[in-house]
C-alpha cells in the first residue's frame, strides 16, 4: 500500500508555510488564516502544474512524447480552448470599447489588436504557424496604420 501523505515532508512544509503566512500577515496587516490558505493553495497549484508539465511530451516523465497520460492530453485541450476563449472575449471587449465614438483610440489600432487576438486564438486551436505569424503581424500593422493616420 502506498502512502498518500509523506509526513516527513508535509509537516515541515506546513510549518514553513505557517511561519511565512505569519510574517506576511503581520507585515501587510491582513488576517492570518486567509494568508495561510492562499499560500497552501499556491503550493498545491504549483505542484499540479509541475506534475502536468512533467507528463506532457518533452517533459521529465515523458521525454520522447510516447507515453502522454490521458489527463495531460485533456488538460492541454481544456487550457487551449480556455485561452482561445479569453483571447476572443478580450478582442470583443476591446473592439466594442475602442470603436465607441467617445473613445479616442484610432480605429486601425483597435482593429489590428482585435484581429491579432482572434488570429492568435485560431492559431492555438488549429496549431497553425501561418495563423500565428499573421497574428504577430496584425497588431503592429494596426499600430503603424494608426500612427500614419494621425
Amino acid at each position: 500500500m502506498t502512502k498518500f501523505v509523506d509526513w516527513r515532508v508535509f509537516l515541515p512544509t506546513m510549518a514553513v508555510l505557517g511561519a511565512l503566512a505569519f510574517v506576511v500577515s503581520r507585515f501587510l496587516g491582513i488576517p492570518l488564516l486567509p494568508t495561510f490558505a492562499v499560500l497552501v493553495a499556491a503550493v498545491l497549484v504549483n505542484g499540479l502544474v509541475a506534475t502536468l508539465e512533467d507528463d506532457l511530451p518533452g517533459g521529465f516523465n515523458n521525454p520522447d512524447g510516447t507515453q502522454t497520460p490521458p489527463y495531460a492530453q485533456t488538460t492541454g485541450r481544456i487550457a487551449r480552448w480556455l485561452l482561445a476563449g479569453v483571447l476572443c472575449a478580450f478582442a470583443l471587449v476591446f473592439a466594442v470599447g475602442g470603436l465607441n465614438p467617445e473613445a479616442e483610440t484610432p480605429v486601425p489600432f483597435v482593429v489590428g489588436v482585435s484581429l491579432a487576438c482572434v488570429l492568435l486564438a485560431l492559431a492555438l486551436l488549429r496549431r497553425s504557424r501561418q495563423l500565428l505569424w499573421l497574428a504577430l503581424l496584425a497588431a503592429p500593422t494596426g499600430i503603424g496604420l494608426a500612427a500614419l493616420l494621425r
